[in-house]
């Protein structure tokens, strides 16, 4: 088994464990959900800020090795994928991705045009 999926099996058989000590009635099933989602979660964030951080660099090293590159572009598609479910935008992933890398976060949520 992978060890990524056994520190997951490991980490929801805790917290069942810890609520079904603590004499909480959650199935086991709530647990692993609120588990998935954490992790996602926590994907997602790291993913944004590896994005709004590193991503250049990690291009500038991709011309040098190939696998930075792959990194850069993997984790872009994992942060504008996340947000692009959650914001529903009317536009194609591909350009919500461009607007995602060019956009400061700062003025995201501002219509704004930049001249």
């Amino acid at each position: 088994m992978h060890s990524k999926t056994v520190s997951f099996v490991i980490d929801a058989a805790l917290k069942v464990m810890r609520t079904s000590k603590l004499g909480f009635g959650v199935s086991w099933w709530n647990v692993l959900y609120t588990t998935v989602r954490t992790h996602v979660a926590f994907v997602s964030i790291a993913s944004f800020h590896l994005v709004r951080y590193y991503f250049m660099l990690s291009l500038i090293f991709g011309l040098f090795y190939l696998s930075f590159a792959a990194f850069g572009f993997t984790i872009l598609r994992l942060a504008a994928l996340c947000d692009y479910c959650l914001k529903k935008p009317a536009l194609s992933l591909p350009l919500f991705a461009w607007h995602y890398i060019t956009i400061p976060s700062s003025t995201r949520h501002i219509n704004v045009v930049f001249l």
